[in-house]
């Protein structure tokens, strides 16, 4: 898989990266682990994804 088609489908399953992000977050409360940060980049990248997606819709 080439790196285009890789965008295009992290950008068409960006609730797999919020919720990746969201498990993150959660596991200093649940493992101990502290990622709780790392967790919310990803979580806002993430949606930084979902308006990608909404922009690539309009398009169409």
């Amino acid at each position: 898989m080439d790196l285009k088609q890789f965008k295009e489908v992290i950008i068409a399953k960006n609730w797999i990266i919020f919720f990746i992000g969201f498990f993150m977050g959660m596991s200093d409360n649940i493992l101990g682990i502290p990622l709780s940060y790392l967790g919310g980049i990803i979580m806002l990248a993430s949606f930084y994804l979902m308006y990608l997606k909404s922009k690539k819709n309009k398009k169409t």
